[in-house]
C-alpha cells in the first residue's frame, strides 16, 4: 500500500507547484502586463501630442495663408461693392448684358434707396423680352457680376405660344456705405 500513495503525493506536488506558478502569474505577471499596457497607451497618446506640437508651425503657416486669401477676397468684394453714387454702373451692366444676349429691355425703373447704418439697398424693376435661354443667361450674368446683385422676384409670361418670353424681374442691389 505504500507504493499506492507515492504517485498521489507526486501528483499533488506537481499540482501544487502548477497552482503556485499560476497564482504567481496571476498576482505578479498579470499586473505587470496590465501596467505595461497602460504605459503603452500613455506613450502612444504622448507620441500623438508631440506629433501635433511638432506640426504647429506648418499648420500656423497654412492658416496664415488661408487667412491672407480670405482677407484678399473680402477686399475684392468690398472694392467691387458700389456706393450709391455709382449706381449708373449697374444700369450699364444690365444694358450691356441685355444687348449681348439680344434681349429687349422694355422698362427699367430704379426704386428709392433704403439706408441702414452700414449699407443701403435698392430695388430695380426690369421688364424684358427675349427667348428663354437668353433670359436665363441674362439672369446668370447679373448674379455672377462683381456687384452685389440678388434676384428678388422673377415672373415669366409666354404669349401666343411664341419663342419670345416676357419677363418681369426685380433685382436687389446692396451698396456699402
Amino acid at each position: 500500500m505504500e507504493g499506492w500513495y507515492k504517485p498521489i503525493y507526486g501528483r499533488l506536488a506537481i499540482g501544487g507547484i502548477l497552482s503556485f506558478f499560476l497564482g504567481m502569474s496571476w498576482f505578479l505577471v498579470l499586473p505587470y502586463v496590465v501596467n505595461t499596457f497602460e504605459k503603452n497607451q500613455v506613450r502612444n497618446e504622448l507620441t500623438e501630442r508631440i506629433h501635433l506640437l511638432s506640426d504647429w508651425e506648418d499648420r500656423y503657416y497654412l492658416l496664415t495663408e488661408q487667412n491672407q486669401k480670405l482677407f484678399e477676397a473680402i477686399q475684392k468684394i468690398e472694392s467691387n461693392a458700389l456706393n450709391p453714387n455709382l449706381n449708373h454702373l449697374i444700369t450699364e451692366k444690365i444694358y450691356d448684358a441685355a444687348q449681348e444676349l439680344k434681349i429687349n429691355i422694355k422698362r427699367l425703373v430704379p426704386n428709392n434707396l433704403v439706408y441702414t447704418s452700414d449699407k443701403s439697398t435698392q430695388e430695380i424693376e426690369i421688364d424684358l423680352e427675349g427667348n428663354y435661354h437668353s433670359i436665363a443667361r441674362f439672369i446668370q450674368e447679373l448674379e455672377k457680376s462683381d456687384y452685389n446683385i440678388a434676384i428678388k422676384t422673377f415672373n415669366l409670361r409666354n404669349q401666343n405660344n411664341s419663342t419670345q418670353i416676357e419677363t418681369s424681374l426685380v433685382i436687389m442691389i446692396t451698396y456699402l456705405m
